[in-house]
């Protein structure tokens, strides 16, 4: 039902929608110079999965304004307005809306700039990392030759589609077989209707392979250009969580191995430098934080090998004073709660088995009020309300 719908509203968006204004077409295609520009300029760079070194591209040719795409990327635009993600309102992915006549495409999708050139500097993602940086590779990625764009204009909001492919295939005219899969000395290849073996990334059936540059299908651990990736030993390319040899690794949705600090389903988790979840304390520039044993970060309240320890909301753990509603609290500089009498700032302090603060404990000095008189109880409280306000300012 929600697909009729969704494919409803799109008839009617394409009805309701007129052609581009032929001004903000126009605009739209002098994101062409925008894009060469950079592939062929100095800042024809990106953050490498490690979010420490960059990859920067060389050698880049120009891009070659194509119809067919921006046929394509009128499409889209018009889409993008009923359901803004790079599945379409029908439930296929946006791949389906290319000819079936090239190896390469990508596509770009933004909403809400006014004009192009605030579109492509959206694009950019200069202060992004890695995983923030996916429009820029594709606008960098040597297998693209040419691109269409195009912006639609619905309720006040533009919607922008740059559609990116490869030069289009064309059919040898000797060739009369047909396209799949073989295998060729107990090893898979795809050899295309003209005979020729497809190598590097291909996708066929909704799934992502990679085929070496002897055209046989890869398996397992792969790195290409900075990232890496893990090919199933069907050949598809794996995303989402994946366990291997007893330690888990993330791949984000196109396949990239995750490193660093990683958000999934609400919660928190830390990949090493290889891309493995860590469990237990970790240490990040100097903050210590825990991680459960699902690898999730924790928050709050925790007690480790019988030691009771508190992590902000941050994740931080947190050392020093701490107050609870009415209650304080305190964390030594190894993050456990004190209990029983502890000496901070030169004072002796008092708290409960449960780690609640109780009083600061003055020494009576042998005075000769005695330490039941009562006038020395009142100077003795009023001493203590003091220190307790000084103690935690």
């Amino acid at each position: 039902m929600k697909r009729i719908i969704a494919f409803l509203l799109l008839v009617s968006m394409l009805f309701i929608i007129p052609a581009a204004h032929a001004d903000l077409m126009d605009d739209a295609r002098g994101m062409l110079q925008m894009i060469n520009e950079f592939r062929t300029g100095d800042d024809a760079w990106y953050w490498n999965s490690d979010n420490r070194t960059v990859t920067r591209k060389t050698g880049l040719g120009r891009l070659q304004y194509d119809e067919e795409l921006e046929a394509v990327a009128l499409v889209r635009a018009k889409e993008l307005a009923v359901c803004f993600d790079h599945t379409r309102p029908d439930g296929t992915d946006c791949f389906t809306a290319f000819p079936d006549n090239r190896e390469y495409v990508g596509e770009n999708i933004a909403c809400g700039f006014r004009t192009a050139r605030e579109a492509f500097e959206g694009f950019l993602e200069e202060d992004e990392n890695y995983a923030g940086q996916g429009h820029r590779r594709i606008m960098l990625m040597g297998e693209m030759t040419r691109v269409g764009i195009a912006v639609v204009e619905v309720n006040g909001i533009r919607y922008w589609a740059q559609e990116f492919a490869s030069d289009p295939m064309e059919a040898s005219p000797a060739s009369t077989g047909t396209a799949g899969w073989e295998q060729r000395g107990g090893e898979w290849s795809y050899r295309k209707a003209d005979g020729s073996i497809v190598t590097g990334w291909m996708k066929q059936g909704g799934n992502w392979y990679y085929m070496d540059r002897d055209g046989i299908m890869h398996t397992g651990w792969l790195q290409d250009d900075g990232a890496w990736y893990y090919m199933k030993e069907s050949g598809e390319m794996a995303t989402g969580w994946m366990e291997k040899e007893g330690k888990w690794f993330f791949l984000n949705d196109s396949g990239v191995m995750q490193s660093g600090w990683l958000e999934d389903g609400g919660n928190w988790y830390y990949m090493d430098r290889d891309g493995a979840m860590q469990t237990g304390w970790v240490n990040d520039g100097g903050t210590r934080y825990y991680m459960g044993g699902s690898g999730a970060m924790v928050t709050g309240w925790k007690q480790i090998d019988g030691k009771w320890y508190y992590f902000r909301p941050s994740g931080a753990m947190h050392t020093g004073w701490l107050q609870e509603g009415n209650t304080w609290y305190y964390m030594y500089s190894s993050g456990e709660m004190a209990t029983g009498t502890a000496q901070i700032n030169g004072l002796t302090e008092s708290f409960g088995s449960d780690g609640a603060w109780k009083e600061t404990i003055l020494d009576d000095y042998g005075t000769p009020l005695g330490t039941e008189n009562p006038l020395w109880r009142l100077i003795k409280a009023l001493w203590q309300a003091i220190l307790k306000v000084f103690a935690f300012e």
